[in-house]
């Protein structure tokens, strides 16, 4: 079981991290750099917590 849990979650954190890349890439050069700090880290945090729910 814990093998596929695993395997699950790291296709589910390579699809976080893909969507992410693209919104960010589009963002990117809009948004000031205070706030990309704090959206980096709370999808950090979040993905985080994801994992350890998971």
């Amino acid at each position: 079981i814990l093998n596929i849990v695993t395997r699950e979650k790291n296709k589910f954190l390579k699809w976080a991290q893909n969507i992410h890349s693209k919104v960010h890439f589009q963002n990117y050069k809009k948004t000031p750099l205070s706030q990309r700090l704090f959206w980096e880290t709370f999808i950090a945090g979040l993905l985080i917590a994801l994992a350890f729910i998971i």
